[in-house]
Parts: C-alpha cells; sequence; structure tokens
C-alpha cells in the first residue's frame, strides 16, 4: 500500500477526529493513554503530542509524520526519504515541529 501527499492530507482531519468511524471505533481510537512522557499520549495507532494529533512512523529509509492540529483546524505531513538520527530523532518529525512553530508563532503574532 503506497499513499501520496494529496492522499495522507485528505485523510489526516477525518482519521484524527474520528469522522471516518463508528461511534465506538472513534472511542476505542481515541482513548487516550499516559506514556509518562510530557504531553505526549497514546492512542489505538494515534498519537497525541504538542497539540497535534495523528501518526509518526518509520521504516529503514524513510519517516513520515501524519498530524492534525484541532486548534486551527490544519493537517500537517511531512515525508522524508531519510531515516531516524543516530540520537533516534526522526527528520520528519523536526521538520514537522519547525512548520508547527512556525506557523504558530505568525498566528500568535495577528492575535
Amino acid at each position: 500500500m503506497y499513499s501520496t501527499i494529496t492522499d495522507l492530507i485528505n485523510a489526516a482531519k477525518p482519521l484524527c477526529k474520528g469522522k471516518i468511524l463508528t461511534q465506538d471505533s472513534k472511542e476505542e481510537l481515541l482513548s487516550w493513554q499516559k506514556t509518562g512522557q510530557k504531553d505526549y499520549q497514546y492512542g489505538f495507532c494515534l498519537e497525541a503530542w504538542n497539540g497535534l494529533i495523528g501518526h509518526r512512523g518509520d521504516v529503514p529509509g524513510y519517516q513520515c509524520v501524519l498530524g492534525y492540529d484541532q486548534d486551527r483546524d490544519l493537517s500537517i505531513v511531512v515525508i522524508c526519504n531519510l531515516s531516524n538520527d543516530a540520537k533516534g530523532r526522526g527528520p520528519a518529525n523536526e521538520i514537522a515541529s519547525l512548520i508547527l512553530s512556525s506557523i504558530r508563532e505568525t498566528a500568535n503574532k495577528n492575535d
């Protein structure tokens, strides 16, 4: 199975809000479990971190972030053909964090 950036952008909001699921499935998907990490919870194959709901994943040579910011009704998708660095940081995570920080700074200036 493969997805394009457009596929992922179109899927982010409905997936992360559970709109394409039955109510029972939505409750299971968004049943957040504490992880012991600040501002990080895990549901059923979804994560909540840094104000986003979504999924981050990697396989050797690739890393991806799909996130939805409910406060801004904004989807973020970053796909990289790079693996995590020696410290375990994913390049798509780092890029998504920079994009999100920039968007939030701009929004705060406009408020």
